[in-house]
């Protein structure tokens, strides 16, 4: 019997096998794909627009996952369906954008073509969720590598901002969600 919606909106890179290992008890997984969004232009607010109603459309109770842009995309998502959430997490969160996250690899391919990635590095300059932080309602678990100096003191202020914020530092964790981030996510998730 599913319980529910896990929906993942992953780091900006084609690779996401990662998140079928992680264990999400009786709820049905949707890895979002970035590419499955038609959007014209395709811009950071008609993402989250788009998120917003795949989230509507899911079975419920829904628990958000973001990682790294994708945290940037829930997080303005979470303020838009106020309350709405079983539960948010962010792992290795961002509450102001930079074109740094739309970073795929030296020579890796990245999920849009380079019509829609102009576009949306051009709407992302400028966006600062800090001032929206109060409009979270329910629990926000952040997820950050022990040796992510950077992400980790990120994750700390946007703690200390959310209403209902929780931080777990990940050990053996670094810049990238790995097998100590799936275990610290499959257990939160349990």
């Amino acid at each position: 019997m599913i319980m529910g919606t896990v929906v993942v909106l992953p780091s900006f890179k084609l690779e996401h096998s990662d998140w079928q290992q992680v264990n999400i008890g009786h709820r049905q997984l949707q890895v979002l794909d970035y590419q499955q969004f038609q959007l014209h232009p395709y811009t950071f607010d008609q993402l989250v627009q788009a998120v917003v109603d795949h989230l509507r459309t899911v079975a419920q109770p829904v628990i958000l996952i973001g990682e790294d842009f994708g945290a940037l995309v829930a997080l303005r998502a979470a303020v838009d369906l106020l309350g709405r959430l079983d539960r948010l997490i962010l792992v290795r969160p961002h509450c102001q954008a930079s074109t740094n996250l739309l970073n795929s690899g030296l020579f890796q391919p990245t999920p849009l073509d380079r019509h829609q990635l102009k576009s949306l590095k051009q709407s992302l300059q400028g966006v600062d969720l800090t001032g929206e932080l109060m409009h979270v309602q329910g629990l926000t678990y952040l997820f950050a590598g022990e040796q992510d100096r950077k992400n980790r003191r990120v994750a700390q202020e946007l703690k200390n901002r959310l209403i209902d914020g929780h931080l777990e530092v990940v050990p053996k964790m670094g810049k990238t969600l790995n097998e100590a981030g799936i275990k610290a996510l499959s257990e939160n998730l349990r």
